[in-house]
């Protein structure tokens, strides 16, 4: 009697996938397309073969079921909305008739979305801004003497170029760096210097003692961020053995030009 609980599930469900799909033209009535089911069924010699046809018709209602189903939900989303379709591929074990599969075409039917003149996201400064201060904050104070300290070390001279309002604007940057580990600590000296372009240094920063100065970020080892004043801090490319290139940022994280430093 088990494929008769079979027939009853699937007669149920191709019955409600009919209900779904009554605004759309009809290919067989789910009493048709039932009798036509249990007529397969009935030709079978064993209990066996019974079983099998019972379960291949269960499958097939509740293929069309969700197809039917997929196809309500559809109507239901925003004009413009990309859905995944809910059928993708029938099992190799279940193969459809030419008016199920006629029914499938219908359901499953819709009209290409124009995607074409989607403008890109964009992305305000200030969002930009707190995404660097925040990067900057979860970087981690150097601790030990690890391969990015020791390439640190040593004496570079460059430039900082301005971007933005003040692009054009050339400042000098001088940096010097001695690491040294003592009683299991990364301790060292550290001298920084800032000057505008008529010469006058703005900025200078010097430190003896346990480093506060030089920053390392988690999985990326070619990369560093000095601080070389309270709050403003760059961040520094040193794959190179004799240049340092990268960006310099304000206290609050905007982008105010371009460094590039060599070893001297």
């Amino acid at each position: 009697m088990k494929f008769f609980g079979i027939l009853l599930a699937g007669f149920l469900l191709g019955a409600l996938s009919v209900r779904f799909f009554g605004e759309q033209k009809k290919v067989l009535t789910h009493k048709e397309w039932a009798k036509e089911g249990l007529q397969k069924i009935e030709t079978k010699e064993s209990d066996a073969e019974k079983l099998k046809a019972a379960e291949v018709y269960y499958g097939k209602a509740v293929v069309l079921f969700l197809a039917s189903l997929g196809n309500r939900l559809n109507t239901l989303q925003p004009k413009g909305t990309l859905v995944d379709p809910i059928i993708k591929e029938l099992p190799p074990s279940e193969s459809i008739t030419e008016n199920e599969q006629a029914e499938l075409a219908v359901i499953t039917k819709s009209d290409p979305i124009d995607m074409s003149g989607t403008a890109p996201i964009a992305v305000k400064p200030e969002e930009k801004a707190i995404a660097q201060l925040v990067q900057f904050q979860r970087s981690i104070v150097a601790s030990r003497m690890s391969g990015a300290v020791r390439r640190m070390n040593g004496h570079f001279e460059g430039t900082l170029q301005y971007e933005g309002k003040r692009k054009g604007r050339v400042d000098q940057v001088m940096m010097d760096f001695n690491f040294y580990m003592k009683e299991k600590q990364l301790e060292g000296d550290v001298y920084i210097t800032m000057t505008d372009p008529e010469g006058k240094t703005y900025s200078r920063s010097t430190g003896a003692g346990k480093n506060k100065t030089l920053r390392l970020i988690n999985g990326k080892k070619d990369q560093v961020y000095v601080e070389p004043s309270p709050g403003s801090f760059m961040l520094l490319d040193i794959s190179k053995a004799r240049q340092l290139t990268g960006r310099y940022f304000n206290s609050r994280g905007d982008f105010v030009g371009r460094i590039q430093l060599f070893r001297k």
